[in-house]
């Protein structure tokens, strides 16, 4: 056995050594680039264990540990990148045993532990909360941020009680806001009073709920005893979120979560005038937000009026996020406008989008419709693509998963087009090959309405329900 162990271990030196190279087959040489990855990664495993157990003795760490942190905070920032949620949770606990660091490291240590934890969702509950209480000891960090992320988890596991529970402790500490400076301490405060609001929300909700129950209820005496009592109940409840969430209403920042509970309220009670002057006052201040735009103009467009409001936000959502779906509302409305493809053109730019059959019917509808004044229009969007939109968005050897003969007929009719921009118009949008292709795409729809209009006339007359249940 040793005598045979000696002969491969010959055999592995030999391979390595490069004095043998022009010997060595095309299977000896991609044998030797394996061997000689492996042997890297060994070594670079290798180097990360030894400084890590280094930094383990009590009198390196107070010289050493500083330079082991940016490695440690790389590979943490790239398992984080790449989701590998275990790995970044047994990093964070490897520099919580070791970690004397600034407090952005025990600032990151917090946030990325409690990001890893809450990808187990409801089973790591109990983990947060042992969590929580090592990382409230650490003394770089506020006690009450860490208790306001905390509350916040609590919030989207949906767990009010306990964020009920933590909220009357806050109110009880006075020993939290002392540790925090001015700028700070207000955006504790509101932070605190935004939460406090969102779950005072969440019971007039399911108070709102249990009215709804009441008014299905069939005993009319106990409908009418227990409905007025649930009214109140619900009203005081409303009026109190209401009084904390409009305090961050001014306050700088991100408040979309809150804003849209609190017009839910204001519409909910008829208040449509508030809702719309906060709606209205909350775009103003942050107009780099999307969503801002987009909650004014589904507002607007619930009540359909101010079209002008409501185009005007769709041009803000899409200049500010040309992939967002809301961007084919957006054409339509502007169907008429010769700018409007360009709205098309940027939304099939991102790889998510490319694949969208609709998208691709409607700018091949629309360059065949073209007319020269469009002409100019079109090849400024063409230049800035016809170097890689025919490799990566119209290339026939480009294969898909959601792959259909119809969303091909499209991309070719706009690849020939599109090719053809610099020939005469006429003869461009009207190639022989590209009118067949049209004709028989289109005479296929007609045939298959055809085939099932037998069935479309048999369930006239039926509601949609009757038409289900048949």
């Amino acid at each position: 056995m040793d005598k045979e162990y000696c002969e491969k271990l010959k055999d592995l030196f030999l391979l390595m050594d490069i004095r043998n190279k022009p010997t060595l087959s095309a299977e000896e040489e991609q044998r030797k680039k394996e061997l000689e990855d492996l042997f890297n990664y060994y070594s670079f495993c290798s180097r990360q264990l030894s400084d890590y157990y280094h930094l383990q003795k009590p009198s390196q760490i107070k010289f050493n540990f500083s330079n082991i942190v940016p490695r440690f905070m790389q590979l943490l920032r790239e398992s984080v990148l790449t989701h590998q949620w275990h790995h970044a949770l047994r990093i964070v606990l490897a520099l919580t045993r070791e970690a004397k660091g600034t407090e952005n490291t025990e600032s990151t240590l917090w946030k990325i532990g409690l990001s890893c934890l809450y990808q187990h969702g409801e089973k790591s509950s109990r983990l947060v909360e042992q969590f929580v209480k090592q990382v409230v000891l650490l003394k770089k960090l506020a006690v009450v941020e860490v208790m306001l992320d905390y509350l916040l988890y609590l919030l989207m596991q949906s767990n009010y009680e306990d964020a009920k529970n933590l909220i009357l402790d806050l109110k009880q500490s006075t020993m939290f806001p002392s540790q925090l400076t001015n700028d700070r301490r207000c955006m504790a405060h509101t932070l605190f009073f935004a939460y406090e609001g969102i779950v005072l929300y969440a019971e007039w909700k399911l108070a709102t709920y249990k009215l709804d129950e009441e008014d299905n209820d069939s005993d009319i005496f106990y409908q009418k005893m227990s409905q007025g009592a649930s009214v109140k109940i619900a009203e005081t409840l409303a009026e109190s979120a209401t009084e904390l969430l409009i305090k961050i209403k001014d306050k700088p920042g991100v408040w979309d979560i809150c804003i849209t509970k609190l017009v839910e309220i204001y519409e909910y009670y008829g208040n449509i005038e508030e809702a719309r002057t906060l709606l209205h006052s909350y775009r103003d201040r942050n107009v780099t937000n999307p969503n801002a735009h987009r909650y004014l103009y589904q507002f607007e467009n619930k009540l359909g009026e101010n079209e002008e409001i409501q185009l005007a936000c769709l041009k803000k959502i899409v200049q500010l996020d040309p992939c967002n779906p809301m961007c084919l509302e957006l054409y339509t409305l502007t169907k008429n406008d010769p700018e409007s493809v360009v709205y098309l053109f940027d939304y099939l730019d991102y790889d998510h989008c490319c694949e969208n059959e609709t998208v691709w019917e409607l700018l091949s509808l629309r360059l065949q419709e073209m007319n020269h004044s469009q002409l100019n229009v079109v090849r400024d969007c063409w230049s800035t693509r016809s170097d890689w939109w025919p490799v990566v968005r119209l290339s026939k050897r480009k294969k898909t998963q959601s792959f259909s003969h119809s969303l091909k007929r499209h991309k070719k009719i706009v690849f020939k087009i599109l090719s053809n921009l610099d020939c005469d118009l006429d003869n461009s949008a009207r190639d022989p090959d590209l009118e067949e292709e049209t004709l028989n795409y289109r005479s296929s729809i007609e045939h298959k309405k055809r085939k099932f209009s037998h069935i479309d006339a048999h369930f006239d007359g039926f509601s949609p329900s009757k038409r289900a249940k048949t």
